[in-house]
C-alpha cells in the first residue's frame, strides 16, 4: 500500500504539493491539472505548458499550442512543475525567472538559459563568447556577490560562457579532425621508416662503446706500466703525460671517453738525439741527470757524460 495521499488529477492539490516540494507520487499514465515547464530536448528552451480538465477530457497546452494527446507530454514535465506567476510571464514573452538576458550588438538576444539560441556557426559563436565575456565583466566590476541574487546571476553568467567555449571547443574539434587524421597518418609513414633506423644507430653506438671502454682500460694499463717502468729506472713520474685524451672513433661524429694519455717510444737514441737539440724543461734535465748518475755510479759507462769528485767545503 502506498504512503502517498491519493490526489485527484483534475484538482490544483498535486501541483501546489510538488511545487512546494513534498514528495508526491509520480504516474506517467495520469496527468496532474497544473503549470509545468515542458523541454523537447535537453539543450532546447523549455515551454510553458498547461494542463487542466474540463470534465473527464485532459486539456494540454504547450506555448500556444493546444495539444491533442497530452498525456504524452506530461512525462517529460512531471518533475518541473512551475508557479502560475511564471507560466504567466514567460508566455508573456518575459524570461523565465533564473535566466539572464542581453541584446547582441547585432539586435537579436541570447540568454543563459539552456539551449536558447544556439550558434549556427563560428563566427556567431566566437561573437557570443565576446558579448558574454563583456557581460561577465560588468557583473564582475560589481565585486563579490552580496545577495542570493547577484550570486545566481554570476553563477548562470559563467555557465552560460563555459558551454559556449565549450561549444566552440567542439567545433574546433570537428574541424580539425581530418587534419589531425592527416598528420597522423604521416607521423605513421615516416616513423615506420624512422624507428628502425634510430635503432641501428643506437645499436651502432653501442657497440662502439664497448670499444672505448675496452681501449680505455688497455690505455691505463699501458700507463701504469710505464710508470712502473720509469721508476724502476729511476725516472722522475713527473715527465711522464697524465692530461686526459679522447678515444676518438668515426670521421663524422666524435663518440669517446676520457682516457689517459701515454707516451710510447720506439725509437730513444733518436728521441734523445732531437731532444739535445731542444730547450728541454728543468724538470726534464733534473730527472735526466739524476738518472745519468745512478747509472754511472752503479759503474755504467754514459757517452757525452762523466762522472767526477769534487772537493770543497759544505
Amino acid at each position: 500500500m502506498s504512503n502517498h495521499k491519493e490526489y485527484d488529477p483534475k484538482k490544483w492539490d498535486w501541483w501546489k504539493d510538488a511545487l512546494a516540494g513534498k514528495p508526491v507520487p509520480l504516474h506517467a499514465d495520469k496527468a496532474m491539472q497544473g503549470y509545468y515547464a515542458f523541454r523537447t530536448a535537453s539543450k532546447q528552451m523549455p515551454i510553458p505548458m498547461a494542463i487542466w480538465y474540463v470534465g473527464d477530457e485532459l486539456k494540454c497546452k504547450i506555448g500556444d499550442t493546444m495539444q491533442p494527446d497530452g498525456i504524452q507530454y506530461w512525462l517529460n514535465a512531471m518533475r518541473t512543475p512551475i508557479t502560475h506567476h511564471t507560466y504567466k510571464a514567460v508566455m508573456a514573452g518575459e524570461p523565465w525567472p533564473e535566466e539572464i538576458r542581453i541584446t547582441r550588438s547585432d539586435g537579436s538576444t541570447d540568454s543563459t538559459m539552456v539551449g536558447h539560441n544556439a550558434a549556427d556557426d563560428d563566427e556567431k559563436i566566437f561573437g557570443d563568447i565576446q558579448e558574454w565575456m563583456d557581460m561577465a565583466a560588468r557583473a564582475l566590476k560589481k565585486g563579490t556577490p552580496e545577495t542570493q541574487a547577484d550570486a545566481d546571476a554570476l553563477s548562470d553568467i559563467a555557465t552560460k560562457l563555459r558551454d559556449l567555449c565549450n561549444e566552440a571547443d567542439e567545433r574546433r574539434l570537428r574541424t580539425t579532425k581530418p587534419l589531425r587524421d592527416k598528420v597522423e597518418e604521416i607521423n605513421g609513414i615516416y616513423n615506420d621508416r624512422i624507428r628502425p633506423g634510430k635503432q641501428k644507430a643506437t645499436d651502432c653506438l653501442t657497440a662502439v662503446n664497448v670499444y672505448i671502454k675496452a681501449e680505455q682500460k688497455k690505455r691505463e694499463e699501458e700507463a701504469k706500466k710505464l710508470r712502473d717502468l720509469a721508476a724502476q729506472q729511476g725516472i722522475d713520474p713527473a715527465v711522464i703525460s697524465d692530461e686526459p685524451v679522447k678515444v676518438r672513433t668515426g670521421t663524422r661524429k666524435t663518440v669517446s671517453t676520457v682516457s689517459r694519455q701515454v707516451l710510447s717510444i720506439t725509437d730513444y737514441p733518436a728521441v734523445m738525439t732531437d731532444l739535445a737539440k731542444r730547450n728541454p724543461p728543468s724538470a726534464f734535465t733534473e730527472a735526466m741527470e739524476r738518472w745519468v748518475f745512478m747509472l754511472m755510479k752503479a759503474g755504467e759507462k754514459v757517452p757525452g757524460a762523466k762522472l767526477e769528485t769534487v772537493e770543497g767545503v759544505r
